[in-house]
């Protein structure tokens, strides 16, 4: 019997903080910079200017795929952002469609509805 499922093809392997780092490391969130005594009682903490502090990705996504590509970009990207606790992790979803001979009414319609119940800050045709 065929299966009306696509078949997933295996990913190269992902690649996580631990393998890179190696085993018996561990990261911690307090190391990101260094510490000076400034006076009694008070402590100057200043970053290492050389790291990184941003990180701004965009992908296309195949709308066929998207589901399954949204779960691997939420597990594979966004958790591991999101695992440092000083990180602060913004994700912006953008969909652009072309309509050959134009909209139907119907789907402009509930494409509307559903767009402004989930919270789309821009949802306008053209």
């Amino acid at each position: 019997m065929i299966s009306d499922y696509p078949v997933k093809l295996s990913r190269k392997p992902k690649t996580s903080l631990s393998s890179k780092l190696g085993e018996g490391s561990s990261v911690s969130s307090n190391n990101l910079g260094s510490s000076s005594q400034v006076g009694p009682g008070t402590t100057q903490t200043t970053t290492d200017p050389s790291k990184s502090k941003t990180f701004i990705g965009t992908v296309d996504v195949n709308a066929a795929t998207a589901k399954m590509r949204f779960v691997e970009i939420a597990e594979d990207i966004i958790a591991l952002l999101a695992s440092d606790a000083k990180a602060n992790v913004r994700v912006s979803v953008e969909i652009s469609t072309d309509f050959l001979d134009g909209v139907s009414d119907q789907i402009k319609r509930v494409v509307s509805e559903n767009a402004a119940s989930l919270g789309f800050k821009n949802r306008s045709w053209e």
